[in-house]
């Protein structure tokens, strides 16, 4: 919690608990205990060399400008996750090593990030519903109010029936900050300037 405003924090603890006081201080300590145990701070510690190299070197998730309302971005392509290439704690390390720096990329006054969640193409190997389940959990218990919008792109229609199915994991509140579009829709929420040429944006991702 280092990169965090104290104030702020436990606002975000409160509203995902829906002010009640003790629910959130529930939930803080057992945020506390998760951190601990599943040794947030040594993969900090230890940088990239705490997380399995295919998961730096596959491209599939990776935070990079801002959307209109100033939140970071994280793109993700699902067609660059191949679920037999990693366990899913492997899979979890990668995640939570990307959010804890994506959280001190972010503006100061800034509490969430967008993702924008690229299925177009995906195989049936990154359709990976243990692995979404685990990333779900572990964002709604123990980085609450950490989203600030999710959109996700050129869904196909098998994908559709996999999305009820996440639905039923999430919290309303969660549930109702995911939004499916088209590509060509990105720049309703993105400037075209930020948005990478593979979505007829202007921005080449090499810079």
């Amino acid at each position: 919690f280092g990169c965090d405003d104290p104030d702020t924090l436990l606002l975000r603890f409160l509203r995902a608990r829906k002010w009640n006081l003790l629910d959130a201080a529930l939930m803080v300590i057992d945020t506390l205990y998760w951190h601990s145990s599943f040794g947030v701070g040594e993969f900090l510690r230890r940088g990239e060399s705490a997380v399995k190299e295919y998961l730096l070197t596959c491209g599939k998730h990776y935070a990079w400008n801002v959307d209109l309302k100033g939140r970071l971005i994280i793109w993700i392509t699902s067609k660059l996750h191949d679920k037999n290439k990693q366990t899913l704690h492997e899979n979890l390390v990668g995640l939570v090593f990307l959010i804890e720096h994506s959280r001190r990329l972010m503006a100061p006054g800034t509490e969430g990030v967008t993702l924008i969640f690229d299925v177009a193409d995906a195989p049936l190997a990154s359709l990976d519903i243990p692995s979404i389940q685990g990333d779900i959990q572990v964002l709604q218990n123990y980085y609450p109010e950490c989203l600030g919008r999710c959109f996700i792109v050129d869904a196909p229609w098998i994908f559709h029936g996999i999305f009820r199915i996440i639905k039923s994991f999430l919290d309303p509140v969660v549930a109702a900050k995911i939004e499916l579009i088209k590509s060509s829709e990105i720049i309703k929420f993105v400037h075209p300037s930020m948005v990478p040429k593979r979505y007829a944006g202007g921005c080449d991702e090499t810079d």
